[in-house]
């Protein structure tokens, strides 16, 4: 789990954001092989997120890239050999940071889009089909999790361009999500 998601779920804090995910992750966690075998993109292996039976080891879509899945023990899955939890379904209740202080801003392109909405949606801060696209300008007050497709400066990855200095997307030489930061880190909770 993110440095801030840990201290988010055990420490009550003004507010907490998480650039990319708020969670670990492992590949093909909880995938059905036979379900996504033919994906090769963002779109096409959304459907078959975080939330289908236990798959093979070692899966990968049809790309060749290994599908990645919140890591249930990261989640606070239940140990000492008793079934876990699902994934990202860890109730908001049991985190002493609530869930309107705490946003999420998570990549397209990124392979943790797959996952993070639940994780987020596990934490308090709303469902898949309420994240907005940051890339508009527009950030409601009442908002929890944005998405953004601005590419990566520098050759980075997609991942890399959520949080390294180097890496961050840029308009006109400027970060082009410092507007949405300060809009997170100083909205009214």
């Amino acid at each position: 789990m993110a440095p801030a998601g840990l201290v988010a779920r055990d420490h009550a804090v003004a507010r907490a954001l998480y650039l990319s995910k708020g969670a670990g992750s492992v590949s093909d966690q909880q995938v059905d092989p036979a379900t996504v075998a033919a994906c090769t993109t963002h779109e096409e292996c959304a459907p078959f997120g975080a939330m289908l039976p236990v798959g093979q080891p070692g899966l990968r879509n049809a790309g060749g890239r290994p599908l990645q899945q919140p890591h249930p023990r990261r989640l606070g899955a239940r140990r000492g050999g008793r079934r876990p939890r699902r994934p990202g379904r860890q109730p908001p209740a049991t985190r002493a940071t609530p869930g309107n202080r705490q946003f999420g801003i998570i990549h397209r392109e990124e392979f943790a889009y797959l996952y993070s909405p639940e994780v987020f949606e596990g934490w308090g801060m709303g469902d898949r089909g309420s994240i907005v696209d940051a890339d508009l300008g527009n950030y409601p007050d009442d908002a929890q999790v944005f998405s953004t497709a601005l590419p990566p400066n520098n050759d980075c990855s997609t991942h890399q361009s959520m949080g390294a200095d180097a890496c961050l997307a840029r308009v006109n030489g400027e970060v082009a999500l410092r507007p949405l930061w300060v809009h997170l880190m100083t909205v009214a909770r």
